[in-house]
C-alpha cells in the first residue's frame, strides 16, 4: 500500500497510534524520479528503500504525538510533521527563569556596548582636539605679510579636514549609540 499527500494522514494516524504503544517502523520507498512515498509494507523492487523505526521512551512524547500531529502540504505534494509541538501553553518555571537571565544577559551586554561607544565619542574628542592644536604648532607664521593670507588658508583647509574625518567618525559612534539605546529601551 503506497501513500502520497493526503494519503499520508491515514499514515500518520497509524504512526501515532503506534507511538502511543511506544514504537514502530515504516518505509520510506523512492521511485526513479526520486519521489518518496510512506509506506506500513515493504517498498516494491523497483523502489529504493528505507525503514525508519521510531519509538516513544516517555509518556510526554507519547502524549505530544497523540495530541497533535499537523500535516501540511506544499505545492510539490512534499509533507512535513509537527510531532512535537509543546505539551502545553504554559511555560516551565526553567523556561521562564532561562528567558529571564538571557533577557537580563542581553540587557548588561548592551549597557556595556553603551558605555564602550560613549568612550569612543569621548577619545574622538580628544583626538580631534590633540590633531588641530598639532597642526597650529607644526605651521609657523609666515615671515612675509603676503604669504599669511595663504598661509591661513591652507591652515584652515588642513584643520577642515581633520574635522571632516573626526566629525564622520563621531557621526557612526552617534548612530551606534542611538541603536543601542533605542534597544536597550524595549526592556
Amino acid at each position: 500500500m503506497l501513500l502520497q499527500g493526503s494519503s499520508l494522514v491515514f499514515l500518520l494516524v497509524g504512526v501515532i497510534s503506534s507511538a502511543i504503544a511506544g514504537e514502530g517502523s515504516y518505509h520510506v520507498c523512492t521511485d526513479a524520479k526520486g519521489r518518496k512515498n510512506f509506506t506500513t509494507e515493504p517498498c516494491s523492487k523497483n523502489q529504493s528503500s528505507e525503514t525508519k523505526k521510531y519509538s516513544t521512551p516517555n509518556k510526554e512524547v507519547q502524549l505530544r504525538a497523540s495530541k497533535t500531529a499537523q500535516v501540511t502540504s506544499d505545492n510539490e505534494n512534499r509533507t512535513t510533521h509537527n510531532l512535537n509541538p509543546p505539551v502545553s501553553t504554559k511555560e516551565s518555571k526553567k523556561d521562564k527563569i532561562f528567558r529571564e537571565i538571557k533577557a537580563d544577559n542581553e540587557k548588561r551586554d548592551l549597557e556595556r556596548k553603551i558605555i564602550k561607544s560613549k568612550r569612543k565619542l569621548v577619545k574622538y574628542e580628544a583626538e580631534l582636539t590633540e590633531e588641530l592644536k598639532q597642526v597650529e604648532v607644526k605651521n609657523k607664521k609666515p615671515k612675509r605679510k603676503g604669504d599669511y593670507v595663504m598661509w591661513q588658508q591652507a591652515i584652515n583647509s588642513e584643520k577642515s579636514s581633520i574635522t571632516d574625518k573626526y566629525r564622520m567618525f563621531m557621526d557612526s559612534e552617534n548612530s551606534t549609540l542611538k541603536y543601542l539605546r533605542g534597544r536597550l529601551s524595549r526592556y
